[in-house]
């Protein structure tokens, strides 16, 4: 479901995702993360993301590779997140 949504929000409301490691790192220093999203091989290297993600209260949903929604999005960037509200 989570995925839907990020994939659903991408081409319609492109200010309120984050992809990959330098723009999620951007959005979670403007606090507006409100979902994480980590596909399950990139967790060892979103250690620092996850802590940061956990100081602003946002969610971390890690994603499986096991559906075709989670490989795409692991071939897409592997980290990337749904935003409370668009950035610049």
């Amino acid at each position: 479901k989570i995925m839907e949504r990020f994939f659903y929000m991408l081409p319609k409301e492109p200010g309120k995702t984050a992809y990959g490691a330098d723009a999620v790192r951007k959005a979670l220093d403007y606090g507006a993360v409100e979902t994480l999203l980590v596909s399950k091989p990139m967790k060892e290297k979103a250690v620092k993301l996850i802590e940061d993600a956990e100081r602003t209260s946002a969610k971390i949903e890690i994603i499986s590779v096991e559906t075709d929604e989670g490989k795409q999005f692991y071939n897409l960037a592997g980290i990337g997140a749904i935003l409370r509200y668009a950035i610049g």
